[in-house]
């Protein structure tokens, strides 16, 4: 190699190198523009428990449940896949649930479900020295599920969202998601699936109006009984956003989902892979701890967060 050849080598990587740094620069700016709704990007799914469809089917009980996340925000995938960094933020999620579980004899066989489902949400060092905190827009569950053979658990989910969150955090439109469940115990192990698909209505915020695209997404969990209290886990997620359109230009505008949003205008999707454990701490009591990273992406935040997931009979 000539100096000649080795000097316009090195001056392209620097050259590579500084494109890099400032499409990081650009993107952290297009964010802070977009935010806090790009940076809320835990997939709604990824909440679900490692066992959480394992449902018994009561006359009539209550429950009360917490799930919390803790994200990490320090890289995006672009559009081609690659992976960049970001100026780091954190997101702190708590949403607080209540359900109550009832059956009816004269369908024996056949569990009810309603349930309530309140996220809280905190997105620190967002820009330095300020914070955003306040209610997310609430969820809704109605389901039915059936047990057609011992140790399986098949189950249909409907799961309204509605606009009535403070106004920071809002996504400005409704939403409703088609849930489909499912859960077996065979031996020591059990496996727990999630799919799902949801439609919303058109967003108004900030004087404009935006169609929101579809989302999709899926969730399973294989765990393992070590002792009766004791189970660790691995989990697999996939979610996936439709690019929403501005309703007046038709132009692209991220595409939305409840807690999950693409980053730059157009759709996105993330790939997640984790593990963690499950714990039963007393005989009606379940704790669940576990964590999630991204391992394929497009146009999104990447995942970096643990999760926790809470029940107490009432």
């Amino acid at each position: 190699m000539t100096t000649e050849e080795g000097g316009s080598k090195l001056l392209g990587n620097i050259s590579v190198r500084r494109a890099l740094r400032a499409m990081a620069a650009c993107i952290g700016l297009v964010t802070s523009a977009y935010a806090p709704v790009a940076l809320a990007a835990d997939p709604l799914l990824s909440l679900v428990g490692p066992d959480e469809w394992n449902l018994p089917i009561l006359q009539s009980k209550n429950l009360f449940l917490v799930s919390g996340l803790a994200q990490v925000n320090s890289s995006f995938y672009d559009n081609n896949g690659h992976s960049h960094s970001i100026p780091e933020s954190d997101l702190y999620g708590t949403v607080v649930r209540f359900a109550h579980m009832f059956a009816f004899e004269s369908l024996p066989g056949v569990g009810f479900g309603v349930e309530y489902l309140q996220p809280v949400l905190d997105i620190e060092r967002l820009i330095p020295g300020q914070s955003i905190t306040g209610l997310a827009d609430p969820l809704f569950e109605l389901g039915v599920y059936f047990k057609p053979v011992p140790g399986l658990t098949l189950g249909y989910l409907n799961v309204p969202s509605l606009p009535m969150g403070s106004m920071e955090l809002s996504k400005h439109f409704w939403s409703d998601a088609s849930t489909f469940i499912w859960n077996y115990h065979t031996g020591k192990f059990g496996f727990n699936g999630t799919a799902a698909i949801g439609f919303s209505s058109t967003q108004h915020s900030g004087g404009k109006d935006t169609h929101i695209g579809n989302w999709y997404g899926t969730e399973v969990t294989a765990l393992y009984e070590v002792t009766r209290w004791l189970a660790p886990f691995i989990g697999f997620t996939y979610h996936k956003n439709e690019a929403a359109h501005d309703a007046f230009t038709g132009a692209a505008a991220p595409g939305q989902s409840p807690l999950y949003s693409c980053l730059l205008p157009g759709g996105c999707h993330e790939e997640l892979l984790g593990g963690g454990v499950n714990l039963h701490i007393a005989p009606k009591h379940t704790l669940s701890l576990w964590y999630y990273t991204g391992i394929e992406g497009s146009n999104v935040v990447k995942n970096n967060s643990t999760y926790l997931l809470y029940t107490h009979p009432l």
